[in-house]
């Protein structure tokens, strides 16, 4: 059962809806492998308006991807104070999906963006203001609610995902001006930073960590592999070859098992570009 929880709400905002969409249109698609080489795309789009992909397995297997949910039209409050709300669907098979709606509840105002289940907590980044978290230049807090407690606190950090391998908690997050950065320890402190990468998910796979990213190409920001076996140092970060249908950029990638391999899911951007930072399209 997926945890519904009560958004925490704040008095004092008009009541107001602007006529215009949250963004352009976005598209989600999924990739299927037996193991995690050749990718064959999924004929429909999973979900369309969902962007800053996140997944989580379920103790039961189920997985659960969450994101913003940027359809429809952004209310007053959503544009000015908390951002678009967080949705997500889940899946048994990696194939057939359904909506969840999902919310939190945290006793904090500020836009919550890039979700990410993760031991029965959302991890989010607090942002204050609009706009992109990375290049805003003030400081993002990566909080997990419950508690809703801070987890790092940097000047552009973003895109958080939290993994747990050999033991030990380990944070991966797209780091100002242009990098995915990881973070260990209690408390959390850096140890590694990989120059070029954005948008970093983290998740094991057999006795190795494999971590995806996204790297700015030609305009186009597409998926990248990079693995290691010890979680401390990883091998260069090479692009996925998601076959000859795939999207020219594709966005947020994201990585889970099934029952005949693996799916792979990230965000078909609808137009080219030259902006190094993560997060949304």
């Amino acid at each position: 059962m997926i945890p519904l929880l009560t958004v925490l709400a704040c008095s004092g905002a008009p009541d107001e809806t602007l006529a215009t969409p949250m963004m352009g249109p976005t598209r989600v698609w999924a990739f299927h492998s037996p193991d995690g080489t050749g990718w064959t795309r999924q004929a429909e789009p999973v979900a369309e308006g969902l962007v800053s992909l996140g997944l989580a397995v379920a103790d039961d297997g189920e997985l659960w991807l969450s994101g913003l949910d940027h359809t429809g039209v952004a209310s007053w409050w959503e544009r000015n104070v908390s951002g678009p709300p967080v949705a997500g669907l889940r899946s048994r098979d990696g194939r057939t999906w359904e909506a969840a709606s999902w919310s939190f509840d945290d006793d904090v105002d500020g836009a919550a963006v890039d979700p990410q289940w993760f031991e029965g907590s959302l991890w989010y980044v607090h942002h204050q203001g609009t706009g992109d978290p990375v290049a805003a230049g003030i400081p993002n807090d990566v909080r997990a609610a419950p508690p809703g407690a801070v987890k790092i606190s940097a000047v552009g950090l973003a895109d958080p995902s939290p993994v747990r391998f050999g033991g030990e908690l380990l944070v991966f997050a797209t780091a100002y001006p242009h990098a995915v950065k990881g973070y260990a320890g209690e408390p959390l402190a850096q140890f590694t930073s990989m120059a070029g990468l954005t948008v970093p998910f983290a998740t094991v796979v057999g006795d190795e960590l494999w971590l995806l990213a996204q790297r700015n190409v030609s305009g186009g920001r597409r998926p990248v592999l990079a693995r290691s076996s010890d979680g401390r140092s990883f091998g260069s970060a090479s692009p996925i070859d998601l076959g000859a249908d795939a999207p020219r950029s594709c966005t947020s990638p994201v990585l889970g098992p099934t029952a005949d391999g693996f799916v792979l899911l990230c965000v078909e951007e609808t137009k080219a570009s030259t902006a190094p930072a993560g997060g949304a399209p």
